[in-house]
């Protein structure tokens, strides 16, 4: 499989785009739903966005400060923390998804000046959602100050959400930006007191302080076109890559002639005369080296040099191949995780006792159809119930379901299409394990842009 982090950035945009343009044709095939499509789409824009960015303002000569940070962001954001800080500190990493965004604080602040401006915000709701002016007053303190008040902000939004005339997509957003920085932050936290001189501490506090506040406000002004790069930066576009070519690679339905067509073949090594002329020129001169004296025979005794017809030079390298091949044979062969990283052995998940449930239900309308998703306990189908009124009148998306395994997940995504725009639909999700235990939702709404 090729290897995305040996690509410079030109080459990773071309690699993307392809990647991007074709995988549609084999979605059905590997079991992409048509969220996985839209996030590769997003994350092969992004990246092209953010290196065209950076070629530009090299250009343009750039200010160097501002050119070293967007370097840093773009780097943050298609690259990741890097696997050193990953591994060093997977307990901050293993709870953030794999979307989470930048910038949390900026994104929060913005919703609540545009709360505070909104005609139906009431005395007693601004006491209630903490944006009070005495409230507001008095955040100057610490973290964990700043994120109890976030946590009591978005739980009365939810409550308040109909009066102030928010989208129920704008709460889960504000829901789940302040989730994964109250992890991250908790994490680090925690990091910090149990290792405070780790090497790799330093880094994982520069990428904690991405995620709270994202780029600074002269970057952003500098270069707007970066900021839809804002929501995509955990665990990095390469590593999201990466994952989704470790699900194609395990599918047991990849051919040479798919693996060429959406560039996941391994390059071959070129040869020594197609050295990119660049890399030729960069290196530093040398002294003309003095000829290399021919090889001498090794000096044994002239009894040994020949063993039953067998060259005495010859020998050892006989008996090295033979080493190899019994290291090979007996050596402990590496296991794969199931997300494919070598040398580590898949741990076996049990499977959850008790009531199937549904959790973490999120709803993204667009004009373009309508994405619900959300998780069970343990693997079950999901099918969706919709329609115009409560009675959910429009039927069930999909219709029908199969008994093959595929359909028993736990993470669920339907996509709803043949919606009006500016029309408020009411749905329901509905999950159901092997063993005929179904569990639904409440009803909840949503608005077609």
């Amino acid at each position: 499989m090729i290897d995305l982090t040996s690509l410079n950035d030109n080459a990773l945009v071309d690699w993307s785009k392809n990647f991007a343009g074709k995988i549609s044709e084999y979605a059905s095939l590997f079991g992409f739903t048509a969220l996985d499509e839209h996030h590769i789409n997003e994350d092969s824009a992004t990246t092209e966005t953010l290196v065209d960015t950076t070629n530009q303002a090299k250009d343009a000569r750039a200010a160097p400060s501002l050119l070293d940070e967007l370097v840093s962001f773009k780097n943050s954001i298609i690259k990741g923390p890097g696997d050193q800080v990953r591994n060093a500190f997977p307990a901050v990493f293993a709870g953030l998804g794999t979307r989470a965004a930048v910038g949390v604080l900026p994104r929060m602040m913005s919703l609540i000046d545009n709360i505070r401006k909104n005609p139906g915000l009431t005395p007693a709701i601004a006491q209630s959602l903490g944006i009070d002016d005495v409230t507001m007053a008095k955040l100057k303190g610490s973290d964990n100050e700043m994120l109890a008040w976030l946590g009591t902000f978005v739980d009365k939004l939810k409550v308040h959400r109909t009066e102030l005339g928010l989208h129920e997509t704008e709460v889960q957003a504000a829901n789940s930006d302040v989730n994964a920085l109250q992890h991250v932050m908790q994490q680090t936290d925690k990091a910090q007191s149990a290792t405070p001189n780790h090497p790799q501490l330093p880094n994982l506090l520069k990428y904690k302080e991405l995620i709270a506040n994202g780029p600074s406000a002269a970057l952003t002004r500098a270069f707007p076109a970066i900021a839809p790069a804002m929501l995509a930066a955990v665990p990095g576009i390469v590593p999201r890559f990466t994952d989704f070519m470790q699900r194609i690679m395990h599918s047991g339905k990849l051919n040479d002639n798919i693996g060429s067509e959406l560039g996941l073949n391994a390059p071959k090594a070129a040869p020594a005369a197609a050295m990119p002329r660049e890399t030729v020129e960069q290196r530093e001169p040398v002294a003309a080296a003095a000829p290399r004296p021919a090889p001498q025979p090794a000096m044994v005794p002239p009894s040994e040099h020949h063993h039953g017809g067998v060259p005495g030079w010859l020998l050892p390298l006989i008996l090295l191949a033979l080493l190899g091949l019994i290291t090979y044979t007996f050596w402990p062969k590496p296991t794969h995780s199931a997300r494919g990283v070598p040398g580590t052995t898949p741990a076996v998940a049990p499977v959850p006792t008790g009531p199937l449930t549904i959790s973490n239900i999120k709803v993204t309308p667009s004009a373009n159809g309508t994405f619900v998703t959300w998780n069970t306990n343990r693997p079950a189908t999901g099918q969706v119930e919709f329609g115009k009124t409560q009675k959910l009148e429009m039927g069930i998306s999909p219709k029908a379901l199969s008994a093959d395994s595929q359909n028993y997940v736990m993470t669920h995504t339907q996509k709803l299409t043949d919606l009006h725009h500016a029309v408020t639909y009411f749905y329901r999700v509905v999950s159901k394990d092997k063993n005929g235990n179904d569990v639904m939702s409440k009803v909840g709404s949503f608005r077609v842009p």
